[in-house]
């Protein structure tokens, strides 16, 4: 009589890992790459955050915000009708300071639902 449950955990045992596809591969590496573009950030107070974040659930982000993320994103700013936001000037200035990798990584970011990773200003 075989004994099934041992030949299946020394063939378990005898594999070699497995290695991960390419795709996967790069994946990973581009959610990496984009972690570290968010470190590099300079920090902006919350609500700057909060209104970026209802900006880029409201709007349609296709394959043509590839190039200028952040020119794209001060051009929405400007266009926000909902209530004064504060020192807009200075949201709209940062979004076209960021290098295109950053600012995909905001957007990102807050599509993931993880803006707890944006960095945000002391008041204190």
């Amino acid at each position: 009589m075989r004994n099934c449950a041992s030949e299946h955990t020394q063939a378990k045992q005898d594999r070699t890992p497995v290695a991960r596809p390419p795709l996967l591969l790069r994946a990973l590496d581009v959610l990496s790459q984009l972690a570290a573009e968010l470190r590099d950030l300079p920090p902006l107070p919350a609500v700057h955050w909060q209104t970026l974040a209802r900006i880029v659930n409201g709007t349609v982000i296709d394959t043509t915000w590839i190039e200028q993320p952040g020119q794209l994103l001060s051009y929405e700013i400007e266009d926000f009708e909902e209530g004064h936001i504060p020192d807009s000037g200075a949201l709209i200035a940062a979004c076209r300071s960021w290098s295109r990798a950053q600012a995909v990584a905001v957007i990102d970011a807050i599509l993931r639902d993880e803006t707890a990773l944006l960095p945000v200003e002391d008041n204190g």
